[in-house]
């Protein structure tokens, strides 16, 4: 059992989706200043993952270096 979460220690990475009609962007920025997680912002909806599957995954390498 894990007594900490990892995001307390790790550096952390979050993509922000400005266009986001299900969770809006504030409060996606809300969480994660609350992580203290390097964000990247980017004009899509939350579906963000696939519609800008390139952007994203250029986040997930720069998180991965």
């Amino acid at each position: 059992m894990t007594e900490v979460a990892a995001w307390h220690d790790k550096p952390n990475f979050c993509v922000v989706t400005t266009e986001d009609r299900t969770v809006p962007a504030d409060a996606q920025r809300v969480f994660a200043s609350r992580m203290k997680t390097e964000v990247t912002e980017m004009a899509a909806s939350h579906a963000g993952l696939i519609a800008k599957a390139e952007d994203v995954a250029g986040v997930i390498e720069k998180a991965a270096r």
